[in-house]
């Protein structure tokens, strides 16, 4: 977004809409707007705690009209702590929060995946230039053949670390007669803030530094929809692992979250997918195997011995 002043009118286009004396009420709530913005002001300049510095530094010019308007049009700077805190807002107020909530509750994400997931980052996928993924969506298997484009927009403004993981947790797993979960992309020590949001996934050879590289989702024949889930989680410090050391099949989340013992917090998206027949390419070219087929198991037929024959079902006295 473009940079923009935060306090005249001149540098951020903005021009009223109604001129001094047109609307006496309109001049009225801008002037108590203006002396509760002078009156804030002057407590930061005495303020001495960082915290509440900050908190003032954002009230006293977040209902300025100017600031508003200038936020509405796009014209923000994300650098600047009141825009930061505008957009954060937008986020949790207008609806993006709730409707992504609402999708991994709804479809168990949370808890199959982890107990609880509190989100304080807009996490956004996009496969195709412009469009970004709804959650929960179903998404055309082809389509995600390639690495998703992600972004998260973080809302401080000083560099955090985080580990990325994608995976899907509805892989049929006969030796536990269930599911179990595939990693499809796994990177650690992301450094992300408001300003620096996109993420790369490593495509080289897996190493400690870069991760794991994405493998395309792949749900098997014959099982429901898969529910392909991008996690975000914060560091509280960098971490060193040994990719060569984990297993992309039964992949356990919830022990890996607890060994790395990372912070509150983060950023989650899902979307769905159903077998297809471009499945086979995925197995064929990626994973270098054939494709499986599952299904339900035959019932017994307590009408037939061992080699198949068929039992009278009744017989005489």
């Amino acid at each position: 977004m473009s940079s923009v002043g935060s306090d005249t009118s001149s540098s951020l286009g903005y021009q009223r809409p109604l001129a001094p004396g047109v609307l006496p009420a309109y001049d009225l709530a801008v002037e108590l707007l203006q002396k509760d913005s002078t009156k804030k002001k002057e407590l930061l300049e005495k303020e001495k705690d960082s915290d509440k510095r900050a908190h003032l530094e954002v009230q006293s010019i977040v209902n300025l009209p100017e600031v508003r308007w200038a936020f509405a049009q796009g014209k923000y700077d994300l650098s600047q702590p009141v825009h930061r805190y505008l957009l954060e807002q937008k986020w949790r107020k207008q609806g993006a929060l709730d409707l992504l909530m609402e999708r991994v509750h709804q479809m168990k994400v949370i808890p199959d995946l982890l107990p609880m997931f509190h989100p304080t980052i807009d996490l956004q996928l996009s496969f195709k230039e412009g469009e970004s993924v709804t959650p929960g969506d179903f998404m055309i298997v082809e389509s995600t053949f390639q690495a998703p484009v992600i972004t998260a927009q973080t809302y401080h403004p000083e560099e955090k670390l985080y580990t990325l993981l994608i995976v899907d947790p509805d892989v049929p797993d006969p030796s536990i007669r269930g599911f179990s979960t595939f990693l499809h992309a796994f990177q650690p020590n992301i450094p992300l803030s408001a300003t620096n949001t996109r993420i790369n996934l490593p495509t080289a050879p897996a190493t400690s530094e870069t991760g794991l590289a994405y493998i395309p989702p792949h749900p098997q024949n014959g099982t429901p929809y898969h529910r392909y889930t991008t996690i975000l989680l914060p560091q509280s410090s960098e971490i060193s692992i040994d990719v060569a050391n984990i297993s992309r099949e039964s992949f356990d989340l919830r022990e890996f979250f607890e060994q790395h013992g990372f912070a509150n917090g983060g950023g989650i998206h899902m979307f769905r997918e159903k077998w297809e027949k471009s499945v086979g390419t995925v197995y064929k070219t990626v994973l270098g195997k054939p494709e499986p087929k599952f299904g339900r198991e035959p019932r017994p037929d307590t009408y037939s011995d061992e080699k198949g024959r068929k039992f009278p079902k009744y017989t005489t006295a």
